[in-house]
């Protein structure tokens, strides 16, 4: 970065645990989820729900999300065992969504020593789900058996900023989570909704409907995490699926909602490290939250690996088809698809910013994704010349320049 640029730099990060106070930084994760098993919120504690002989299935996120399940686990199997639920009367369902399956590798991976406690423990299944009925959106819920039999649900899953359900967690584990992609996509297809949008969950169509699947398909018992930029627990809600949701999304909101005072004249975006650059379909989301901090027309670089290429089949084959970015967003208004829906918002993107990516995926999908690609990856990041001269050129030439290494977890707001 140029000497005369260096000023204008503003990096924003998530905030340090430890400033907090001292309480807070000598808490360690169990103490944090015990406490908080032993206060839910609008809810009888976990073990006051279950009854002795009864299945249990426990929701949790896949290996695309940041959800620390080898860390929760544990304390809700201690629960549920000194309730007399037996192992073998447990199941963990790794709500899939539209995404790919599991190696049985990384199911155990995301269960860590839970995964030899001799509970049972499965992806969710669209190919065998059983329809329950319509939400008051018309969506139809079609959900994974090995859930709907169970006698008891618990959800668990962090809490993040979503860009178009408001916030991740609650009943997103179960819809989309352990949903067919007919439900998904009924209510996916809500997001272009000007009221979809991040942070949002009064009035959010797309929120307001996955929250009314639990008129349909009731959830016992919620378990939320706040997570930090190295995904240590550092806030718990258990209790009501949404009572519970909605206290750990205020707790989110104190600590990764951004004020600033004007948009940037260029915005670094890092989406955050793996698994949230896993590939392009969930970087994407860094993207999206960036353009937030960003004036239209300024440049933004996006940092993700993106080692699995673009990581949707129907991603790829929209972009592949797509002549410029204003094909894509025709095709959405046209026929809504999922994984189509992604490509579509990398094209709103770029026709508001123009957007460079320092990735691993290789030039080509870069640039068929509408993306400029920079020949750099990794600690030592050349900014390209052109990208200088547009910072260097722009009408408003002392605008700050925002280096966000965490993107899709921060959501800026306008101080005005």
């Amino acid at each position: 970065m140029p000497d005369a640029l260096s000023p204008r730099l503003q990096l924003i990060g998530l905030p340090d645990p430890s400033s907090d106070g001292p309480t807070l930084a000598a808490r360690d994760e169990a103490h944090i989820i015990s406490d908080a098993l032993d206060h839910p919120v609008g809810s009888p504690p976990l073990e006051d729900i279950v009854k002795v002989g009864e299945q249990v299935a426990i929701v949790t996120s896949d290996i695309s999300r940041p959800m620390p399940t080898e860390r929760v686990l544990p304390s809700v199997l201690q629960r549920l065992l000194s309730a007399g639920i037996k192992p073998e009367d447990i199941t963990v369902i790794f709500g899939l969504g539209i995404h790919r399956g599991h190696t049985l590798e990384e199911q155990r991976s995301l269960l860590g020593e839970c995964a030899d406690s001799g509970i049972l423990f499965a992806d969710s299944n669209p190919d065998n789900v059983m329809y329950l009925g319509h939400t008051a959106a018309g969506t139809p819920v079609n959900a994974t058996r090995a859930v709907v039999a169970a006698d008891r649900i618990v959800c668990m899953g962090n809490v993040e900023y979503h860009y178009f359900s408001g916030y991740s967690g609650g009943y997103k584990a179960l819809l989309p989570g352990i949903c067919d992609a007919e439900t998904v996509a009924h209510n996916h297809r809500m997001m272009t909704d000007a009221a979809a949008r991040a942070g949002i969950l009064e009035g959010n169509p797309v929120r307001r409907d996955i929250d009314s699947v639990g008129d349909i398909l009731p959830a016992d018992f919620l378990i939320n995490v706040v997570l930090d930029s190295s995904r240590k627990i550092t806030f718990c809600a258990t209790g009501h699926p949404i009572e519970a949701h909605r206290r750990a999304a205020k707790e989110l909101d104190t600590r990764n909602r951004v004020v600033i005072e004007r948009r940037g004249d260029l915005v670094v975006a890092g989406a955050g490290g793996h698994p949230k650059d896993m590939n392009l379909y969930q970087a994407q989301k860094a993207l999206e939250f960036a353009l937030d901090f960003a004036r239209p027309g300024a440049p933004i670089l996006l940092i993700a690996a993106c080692p699995e290429g673009y990581g949707n089949e129907t991603m790829g084959r929209w972009l592949t088809d797509a002549h410029d970015p204003d094909h894509l967003l025709e095709r959405l208004q046209e026929q809504f698809e999922l994984g189509g829906h992604k490509a579509a918002m990398i094209a709103r993107a770029v026709k508001r910013n123009p957007v460079w990516i320092a990735t691993q995926m290789g030039t080509d999908l870069a640039i068929g994704a509408f993306l400029v690609p920079i020949p750099t990856f990794g600690e030592h990041l050349t900014l390209p010349p052109e990208i200088l001269d547009r910072v260097e050129g722009s009408g408003d030439s002392d605008g700050p320049i925002y280096v966000l290494p965490n993107a899709a977890s921060l959501l800026a707001s306008i101080d005005e």
